[in-house]
């Protein structure tokens, strides 16, 4: 794709849009992806472990105190 080079073509600003579009297919817009993907995963670790913890924590504080089940 061949671009005019005229002058009012080459100083204009690029609107929000091309500006999105350009950056959808860089390195940034992967590294975005990679941090939201990795703080899902720990959301996820953080919503597991709460619910195995809520589940099963009276095996670590019986209701009548240690040795009496």
């Amino acid at each position: 794709m061949t671009l005019p080079v005229t002058d009012d073509f080459s100083k204009r600003e690029l609107s929000i849009e091309e500006l999105d579009a350009i950056a959808a297919g860089g390195w940034f817009s992967d590294a975005v992806h990679w941090v939201k993907h990795e703080a899902s995963v720990v959301l996820h670790d953080v919503e597991v472990a709460t619910g195995w913890i809520a589940n099963h924590w009276k095996i670590f504080f019986p209701p009548h105190g240690p040795g009496k089940l």
